[in-house]
């Protein structure tokens, strides 16, 4: 049995109480814990909900999981979205340069690196698990299309090239926020404010008509 009042994947409609229950202790066990660590057991204890309840809110346990997995993954989509978004309420370009450069900054910036490998962990798993690559897949494209909206409008104004895809855009600025883990996991990390400085220059080179 699929969850029936999905509110991860429709935002508009509430969940059950237990199911939301569970997947708030699954979300909170997946803060702190590794998904293999993550038991059965340890959720119905905490959530207080019982096996049978469960298993009528979702098709098993390994779905709740993948629910709450998604759900994580998706936040930071979110707080992406939100940044840029914002840029949308600027009505001086110089401004709007200077923003642009503060969001990439602030996702390039080492201080992100937990973020950035907790993505990674979890698109690792992909492979070899297909109900959540696409579950995960949905909401990424869906990501991609509404920064997508974001950019064409900005494109409109004259402040980005229009001679680019505005979803190419979109997916270009999500792949190089996560491209920095491969910074992260090297044995010595490049000076950040080298790291920074190409990033910008890159940036500047893609997105401005000038």
């Amino acid at each position: 049995m699929a969850l029936k009042s999905n509110r991860i994947e429709n935002q508009e409609v509430a969940l059950h109480p237990n199911a939301q229950k569970l997947l708030d202790v699954a979300i909170d066990l997946l803060d702190t814990t590794p998904v293999e660590q993550v038991t059965l057991a340890s959720v119905l204890e905490r959530s207080g909900v019982s096996n049978g309840s469960l298993y009528h809110h979702f098709e098993d346990f390994q779905d709740l999981l993948e629910h709450a997995i998604v759900h994580r993954f998706t936040a930071g989509l979110n707080e992406s979205h939100a940044a840029i978004a914002r840029l949308l309420d600027i009505t001086n370009e110089s401004e709007f340069r200077e923003a642009v450069q503060k969001i990439v900054f602030t996702f390039h910036d080492q201080n992100r690196r937990p973020f950035r490998m907790a993505r990674l962990e979890t698109l690792g798993a992909l492979t070899s698990r297909p109900r959540l690559a696409e579950r995960i897949g949905r909401a990424q494209f869906e990501s991609n299309m509404k920064q997508a909206g974001y950019f064409a409008e900005l494109q409109q104004r004259g402040w980005l090239r229009s001679d680019l895809d505005a979803a190419a855009i979109s997916t270009f600025m999500t792949a190089t926020f996560l491209g920095r883990v491969v910074d992260d996991i090297a044995s010595e990390q490049i000076e950040p404010s080298e790291w920074t400085r190409v990033s910008w220059e890159a940036f500047k080179a893609i997105l401005f008509p000038d």
